[in-house]
């Protein structure tokens, strides 16, 4: 495969990432880095703007389907490409596959997202399907809970707020998306990313034409989060989903390095296959005590705008007290079998083997370290092989668990 990263084109500071791949599926993805998250930024003269909850996804949604050419979504459906839209806290992506026509597909998809129409009918007419959307998701049950959670833990940082609310979105104006988009989506803001079997010089020449000099000086306002969780526990009644206990801990790399938190996400990983899998002693004895019945879950976030990662272990479960002792103490303890390690490490690297000559993962590989770590870097073979106990010890010993958030799911409230 060959590989070609250009980090400026022209004078405009877009950032673009293309994989030349030999097979015949081919296709792009443009990313703004601007999500649900952006709701204020400082202008160049250093004043505060503030702008409506909701308002990325609703501009994502407007785009794709009021394009100059209509709804664009459409006509990668009847064409038969795969073709996305997605708002997420940090950014929003557009994008599509196809095995013919790139060329075409490339042109609109670019013009989808540097060249909208904005008009005030077609803005009214959006608003319908968001709120459809928004009332939905107050029906879920999971996405309500994680708000009450977020809610318990954080101080400051925004959690789920990327649907906005309905008295929000039916408040919105065409003002309110010509300025979020003037600020967010200028040239220098975006990525794209592209794989195919192309001619390189015909490919550039395509994205000079459409791509204008659009800089624009705005900066994100820097978000504040104290370190310690702002409640220490939160029960949470629901008669109709399982037991569970969660336990999300609060971890401060405000003095880390990019490459530091890079590491530190590896060991992470290490960690939760030694110490939560199916093969770990804490699951085996969980099980043994039949204080559960399904597998231990962790999941860890790295967030760079408070520079901080969520670690978050779970176990469903009625008996809270007792696994959540279990679970702090293997914690404190971590267990560093140097057997199970190698297992992980070995298994790692055949997985690697295995998907390392796809375009795809070459682009994601790099696409996700210079999104979440502010990195130019493409994971290799060797960062793998590198890995090794004595590096994971040194790395987990400096982190605090002590702070951290204690959820119980229960079906009725407890008598204490």
């Amino acid at each position: 495969i060959f590989l070609s990263l250009i980090k400026t084109l022209i004078s405009n500071g877009l950032y673009i990432y293309m994989v030349h791949s030999k097979k015949n599926r081919c296709g792009a993805k443009i990313v703004v880095k601007a999500g649900g998250h952006n709701i204020s930024y400082i202008d160049k003269d250093g004043n505060k703007k503030n702008l409506k909850k909701g308002i990325a996804h609703f501009l994502e949604h407007y785009l794709i389907e009021k394009s100059i050419y209509g709804n664009l979504g459409k006509y990668y459906l009847s064409e038969s490409m795969r073709f996305n839209g997605a708002t997420y806290f940090n950014r929003t992506e557009f994008y599509f596959s196809t095995v013919h026509d790139f060329k075409e597909a490339l042109i609109r998809l670019i013009r989808l997202v540097n060249q909208p129409a904005f008009n005030e009918k077609d803005m009214e007419e959006i608003k319908k399907p968001v709120i459809e959307e928004i009332k939905r998701s107050l029906d879920n049950r999971n996405r309500q809970e994680l708000k009450k959670i977020d809610n318990a833990y954080y101080y400051n940082y925004l959690g789920d707020v990327t649907l906005g609310d309905i008295e929000t979105i039916e408040s919105l104006t065409i003002e309110d998306i010509k300025e979020f988009y003037n600020t967010f989506y200028s040239t220098n803001n975006q990525i794209l990313t592209i794989y195919c079997n192309f001619d390189k010089k015909e490919i550039l020449d395509i994205i000079n034409n459409e791509y204008k000099d659009n800089k624009n000086d705005m900066v994100c306002e820097k978000v504040i989060e104290p370190v310690k969780v702002k409640e220490k526990e939160l029960d949470i009644i629901d008669e109709k989903e399982d037991e569970m206990l969660l336990i999300r801990f609060k971890i401060d790399v405000s003095k880390y390095s990019n490459w530091d938190i890079f590491h530190l996400d590896a060991c992470l990983f290490y960690l939760n296959r030694i110490n939560f899998s199916l093969d770990s002693k804490l699951f085996k004895e969980l099980r043994d005590k039949n204080l559960t019945i399904y597998s231990i879950q962790t999941e860890t976030n790295y967030i760079k705008e408070i520079k901080m990662i969520d670690y978050e272990i779970i176990v469903y479960t009625s008996e809270f007290d007792i696994v959540k002792e279990m679970v702090l103490n293997t914690i404190n303890n971590i267990d560093y079998d140097k057997e199970l390690f190698e297992i992980i490490r070995n298994n790692l690297v055949l997985s690697f083997i295995n998907k390392e000559e796809k375009a795809g993962f070459q682009i994601n590989s790099w696409l996700e370290n210079y999104l979440e770590y502010d990195l130019d870097y493409v994971d290799t073979l060797e960062d793998i092989k590198k890995d090794n106990i004595k590096d994971m010890k040194e790395t987990l010993s400096k982190i605090d668990f002590s702070n951290y958030l204690v959820v119980r799911r229960m079906k009725k409230e407890r008598n204490v």
